[in-house]
């Protein structure tokens, strides 16, 4: 009778699935980024990646302008070289606009606070620095979600927003926030909303940075969060933060998810609870994350990161361990 290793090892196939926009998740799965020494190896994969595809993409901030928010906005203005490195470094084609989560003032409720920025912009970073700075005297009832899908749609997408929402561009939205959302429906409309809005719903990427007032403790709450819910709706192509005194790591985390594609690579067979793995990309060693089995990847997956723009190889060496 074959052992359960090498009945795996004879059924586990794996094909490459095409890259998207977003960064995967910068940790490793249990099975660790190095082999071990007292495991047993049984074989090896290799994947071609095509050159990833550079396509534009629209970015909304969603910030919070509630009374308790003057110290969040101020770190986002400070950090725009984290947040827009990734965007210059792959000459993305953006437009950058904020809205916020006050749905109560007639001349906010989802309009843009100031004129959408683009690579052109004049002073980019002044410009960047003033808009997020959208004051706290806005509505107490923080209605992020609201505000997202009022900036996205008519009236307004012809009217105040005109130009932003670009129908050939990836989306993607960011929410800076410490309270957490009060818009009337649910997660999952709001979820179906954002991808409706485009004929490929992986080119969608919703980020939320919850409370970076991180010294005056962090609210274990906010994992159940709207913003949270509505984040981790999108799979890897969400990314959530909470109470981070790390603002520098966190945003050009953010900026990689929006820029960056993920590299995904199917099971055609689950993988053994034995079994490690490890990756390189390019002969150099990357991080990966093991998701299991979901609606998308029915036997689970892997993301290795990073995913070189111009392509190149994924080599993925397997062992058999038993504990």
């Amino acid at each position: 009778m074959p052992s359960r290793a090498a009945i795996l090892l004879g059924a586990v196939v794996l094909a490459l699935s095409a890259c998207g926009r977003t960064q995967p998740l910068r940790y490793a799965s249990d099975g660790g980024d190095e082999l071990r020494s007292d495991c047993e190896p049984w074989g090896e994969d290799s994947f071609t990646l095509p050159p990833m595809e550079r396509r534009p993409v629209d970015v909304l901030l969603v910030i919070d302008d509630s009374g308790s928010m003057r110290n969040d906005q101020s770190v986002l203005a400070s950090n725009f070289q984290a947040f827009i490195s990734r965007f210059r470094a792959h000459q993305l084609d953006f437009h950058l606009g904020a809205v916020t989560t006050d749905m109560r003032s007639s001349t906010r409720s989802g309009r843009l606070v100031a004129p959408y920025l683009t690579p052109q912009t004049t002073n980019l970073e002044a410009a960047f620095q003033q808009m997020v700075n959208v004051g706290t005297r806005g509505s107490a009832r923080e209605q992020g979600l609201a505000a997202t899908r009022a900036a996205l749609s008519e009236p307004l997408t012809s009217n105040d927003n005109r130009g932003f929402l670009r129908p050939s561009a990836d989306l993607a939205v960011l929410y800076v926030a410490d309270e957490d959302d009060q818009s009337t429906g649910t997660v999952a409309e709001f979820s179906g909303f954002l991808r409706g809005l485009k004929q490929r719903p992986d080119t969608v990427t919703v980020a939320a940075i919850l409370d970076m007032r991180w010294y005056l403790g962090c609210d274990a709450t906010k994992s159940s969060w709207r913003f949270v819910a509505l984040a981790r709706s999108f799979g890897p192509r969400g990314f959530v933060s909470t109470c981070t005194s790390d603002y520098t790591s966190t945003l050009e985390a953010v900026s990689s998810r929006i820029a960056y594609s993920p590299c995904i690579v199917p099971l055609r067979r689950r993988l053994d609870p034995e079994v490690r793995i490890s990756v390189q990309v390019n002969g150099e060693p990357a991080e990966y994350l093991y998701r299991p089995p979901d609606e998308q990847y029915g036997e689970g997956s892997i993301e290795v990161q990073p995913c070189p723009p111009e392509g190149g190889t994924v080599r993925i060496e397997y062992q058999s361990c038993r504990e």
